[in-house]
């Protein structure tokens, strides 16, 4: 991996952490009927900035937006080849 890849990687793990957006393809590019919704984890801004959203946030939720924000960065980096 080069350097602009681990900061791309870093970027949307980021992204699912503080931000709520919606997202969702079907296998042949159509957009879903409902699609999904990401719920942020840790607050991005402010007095509170990086504290947790919720109370009872544990390693198995920070670890499903990690596995996100990768799948989001390695669809980007197919995208620019």
């Amino acid at each position: 991996m080069k350097k602009e890849d681990i900061k791309l990687c870093k970027a949307k793990i980021l992204k699912c952490f503080t931000e709520e957006f919606t997202y969702g393809k079907r296998k042949d590019g159509k957009a879903l009927k409902r699609p999904k919704q990401n719920v942020p984890l840790f607050i991005a801004s402010g007095y509170f900035q990086g504290k947790s959203c919720y109370i009872e946030t544990n390693l198995e939720m920070v670890m499903d937006k990690v596995v996100l924000g990768l799948y989001f960065a390695f669809d980007d980096l197919e995208k620019e080849k």
